[in-house]
């Protein structure tokens, strides 16, 4: 894997399923897979994670909780986007992941909380002006539930997460 990166080349994660995490509804699975896709992109240099059976993507003709915990970085960090510099495990049992578009002028960050209490957090200190940041979550209630924005500002954004959640906050800067 080293030698392909030294060379240039992208990495894909593919031929991967969450079986071994439990059901696809219980909220084990989707922290499970988030945490790999998290590791993936944050310490691997992985460009892109390819889910094989997308059959166990749905149960009984609806998205599982698996797939909205993939939706969480594939429906904001679109191809193209690059990984920014961010603490990626800010607390215990906390995993944070910070996408920008191309120019610079949209940013979506995805925050696991697998532990078993709230934590606020600083998402990223950004010299960027954004209005606000909208919020979706999935937890063991919520399927990426669209919550009430977030206000942001230039500087550091403050924000907390609940116990075994995803937590995307995605906003477009106001420059």
């Amino acid at each position: 894997m080293a030698e392909s990166v030294a060379a240039g080349k992208r990495l894909w994660m593919t031929e991967w399923f969450a079986n071994r995490f439990g059901s696809p509804n219980a909220i084990l699975a989707p922290l499970g897979v988030a945490k790999a896709i998290h590791y993936l992109f944050t310490s691997a240099n992985v460009s892109a994670f390819v889910y094989w059976w997308p059959r166990l993507l749905v149960t009984d003709d609806k998205p599982n909780k698996v797939l909205w915990a993939i939706a969480h970085y594939s429906r904001f960090a679109r191809p193209g986007w690059h990984l920014l510099e961010a603490d990626s495990e800010p607390i215990k049992d906390v995993f944070l992941a910070a996408f920008s578009d191309p120019e610079g002028k949209a940013l979506a960050i995805v925050v696991v909380n697998q532990g078993q209490e709230a934590q606020t957090l600083s998402l990223i200190p950004s010299p960027r002006k954004f209005g606000s940041l909208a919020v979706y979550r999935t937890s063991a209630t919520e399927n990426m539930q669209a919550l009430k924005a977030i206000e942001a500002t230039a500087g550091d954004v403050q924000a907390t997460v609940p116990p075994q959640s995803i937590t995307t906050f995605y906003g477009q800067t106001r420059e």
